[in-house]
């Protein structure tokens, strides 16, 4: 008569939900135009989850209010304190796409690859700062509002 044993191994999805708003001022699209859209890009860098960035539009013409586009991802993983950005950097490539808003993922952008005069606002803010549990990470959900401003060499009076 054979023995058979097993075990099982029993896991809990760690989930890691940060969610918000980013929202763009006015002053951040005065240089913007169909043929030198500005590209808004919101990106997560959180250990111990995958790395991600979306690219949420292309503003194409000055706006006299502010722009405000709620962000949310749902990813596996295990976060630690980590830091979320938005930026709007402007192409000169009419062609790039089409003026307006989608949240759709794409991999290479980050606001410290943007030359300084194709910038045209950033923000940054941490997550789960300090919400770590027994294991060094936590599961949950993050909340942060961006708003990104004109940088102040590009500021008019």
């Amino acid at each position: 008569m054979a023995l058979v044993t097993s075990s099982v191994l029993v896991g809990c999805h760690q989930g890691v939900i940060p969610d918000g708003t980013v929202t763009v001022s006015p002053q951040v699209t005065e240089s913007v135009s169909f043929e030198q859209p500005g590209v808004l890009y919101f990106s997560m860098d959180i250990p111990k989850t995958p790395s991600t960035t979306y690219r949420i539009g292309s503003l194409c013409f000055p706006m006299k209010d502010d722009f405000t586009w709620r962000v949310e991802h749902d990813s596996y993983g295990c976060a630690k304190e980590g830091t979320i950005e938005a930026w709007v950097e402007q192409i000169d490539d009419p062609g790039h796409e089409a003026c307006g808003f989608e949240q759709v993922e794409v991999w290479g952008q980050s606001p410290i690859n943007v030359s300084e005069d194709a910038l045209l606002g950033l923000d940054t803010a941490t997550v789960f700062r300090g919400d770590t549990q027994r294991n060094g990470c936590v599961s949950g959900q993050a909340t942060a509002d961006l708003r990104v401003e004109a940088l102040p060499y590009l500021v008019t009076q």
